[in-house]
């Protein structure tokens, strides 16, 4: 899978067919971005029935937007929080 942002190829997701001989697991904690359009963001989510979570940073204007894939690796999108509605 790849992620674009305005157009350019910003990160690209390769999915791992086995698990390793060492039978370590393949996941990512997780990977932080700065988003913007938090509405129309969570309605994505929402339609694709993905799992995520949000978590306000005590302190700083910033919602957190986290998201799991099936894999259980995790991204985090941090939106301003001006930009998202009362909830």
């Amino acid at each position: 899978a790849w992620m674009y942002a305005g157009g350019k190829t910003v990160v690209h997701l390769v999915a791992v067919e086995k698990k390793p001989k060492d039978g370590l697991e393949l996941r990512l904690e997780h990977a932080a971005f700065r988003g913007r359009g938090y509405t129309d963001f969570i309605a994505r989510l929402e339609r694709s029935g993905t799992r995520y979570g949000l978590r306000p940073l005590p302190g700083m204007p910033i919602m957190q937007v986290n998201v799991w894939d099936p894999d259980g690796n995790h991204l985090h999108v941090d939106f301003d929080k001006a930009e998202v509605p009362e909830l």
